[in-house]
């Protein structure tokens, strides 16, 4: 790949979305690049090959709405994971796109295997828009990465499928309604709860430490501020932005260094998210807590909201407490009381935690008998 040099000539031509430059190598499309991401030190020249010609042609077009899809030779990735990405993005539905997790699932890949080759393909204009952040970034381009990419978004709108949700079934609450006569109560007042999850496990991950001790609402407010900050949430565009800009967001220092170190984690490969599918609960808590600023709480949370174990009732969450003592009808809650009826519930207890989460929210009488029905 052409990436870390700088004396390659580059085709280069100005388009409504700003300048973008093209890489040849033997016949073929090497890299696209757009603006912000173009090398400073490349030597920028106008089209002056038949393949650079068309090339230009047909993104004009595709930025015009005139074509759906690009009719190139691309450099094809060197890996047959890459490969498999590289087409599986070629065939996405025009305007459509879809999570790295769900890409992951339908070809057998994690979702690391999937962001690196979506990073290296050759033609960035195929790529789902949210995974459009280069892999080396400027010093500070997270403002005009942004920008860059709702410009391209009005021109192109690109549809992001909607979060999916934690899954469960009749038998699951079924099960959990004959554990008791209370929770067989929550069940019938409460009806089907529904959560969002994340299926990126590094995105979640980082969703769980802003979280830390704040309420959902101020989550929802930092997290959309991180959001926009850095477009992505990935190790590499976390690495690229200061501690001071992470701040800003509204969380504390503390929390951003935490930030930090699991972005240098993962980049590093000292932390592979990828392995926790084929490790116990257990492990996973020892692996997460062994890092600054994972407590028990954190991988708890990432392992009902993005690897979705079956069977996680978190002591140290507070709305889950509240829930159980609103739904047993109970003024104090001891830890060994939590855990034998946390233990009840096995092999269901990440849906008896939606429950207690959705308990928390009522008042208390709620669940008083007849309480709830008035």
């Amino acid at each position: 790949m052409f990436d870390a040099l700088t004396d390659i000539p580059l085709a280069t031509k100005q388009t409504r979305i700003g300048r973008i430059a093209l890489a040849e190598n033997n016949g073929s499309i090497e890299r696209v690049y757009f603006e912000h991401a173009i090398p400073p030190k490349a030597c920028c020249l106008p089209p002056d090959t038949e393949l650079s010609r068309e090339a230009f042609r047909q993104i004009d077009d595709f930025l015009a709405k005139k074509r759906q899809t690009f009719d190139l030779p691309l450099t094809r990735s060197r890996t047959e994971s890459a490969r498999k990405v590289d087409d599986f993005v070629t065939q996405l539905a025009y305007g459509e796109t879809c999570t790295l997790g769900d890409a992951g699932a339908r070809l057998d890949l994690n979702s690391l295997q999937i962001g690196k080759a979506l990073a290296d393909h050759p033609l960035p204009l195929l790529v789902p828009c949210h995974r459009l952040v280069p892999k080396r970034l400027p010093s500070t381009p997270n403002q005009r990465v942004a920008s860059f990419v709702r410009t391209l978004e009005a021109v192109h709108p690109i549809h992001i499928s909607a979060p999916s949700c934690l899954t469960y079934d009749e038998v699951e609450t079924t099960y959990l309604a004959s554990c008791d006569d209370s929770f067989a109560r929550a069940v019938e007042l409460l009806g089907f709860i529904e959560r969002s999850a994340m299926s990126e496990p590094f995105e979640a991950l980082i969703s769980c430490i802003v979280g830390q001790q704040i309420s959902s609402k101020a989550l929802s407010t930092i997290w959309s501020r991180l959001q926009n900050l850095l477009y992505a949430v990935t190790p590499e565009s976390i690495q690229s932005t200061s501690f001071e800009d992470i701040q800003k967001c509204g969380m504390t220092m503390r929390k951003a260094n935490y930030i930090k170190e699991v972005a240098d984690a993962v980049a590093e490969g000292r932390l592979r998210l990828e392995s926790f599918e084929t490790m116990s609960d257990e492990a996973i808590r020892e692996e997460l807590v062994a890092l600054p600023g994972i407590g028990v709480w954190t991988a708890e949370m990432l392992m009902i909201f993005s690897l979705r174990r079956k069977h996680v009732v978190s002591w140290g969450d507070l709305a889950i407490r509240r829930g159980m003592m609103y739904i047993y009808r109970a003024e104090v809650l001891s830890r060994r009381r939590f855990e034998h009826l946390a233990d009840s519930y096995y092999p269901c207890g990440t849906v008896a935690s939606l429950y207690f989460w959705a308990a928390s929210v009522h008042d208390r009488n709620y669940f008083e008998p007849d309480g709830g029905m008035q």
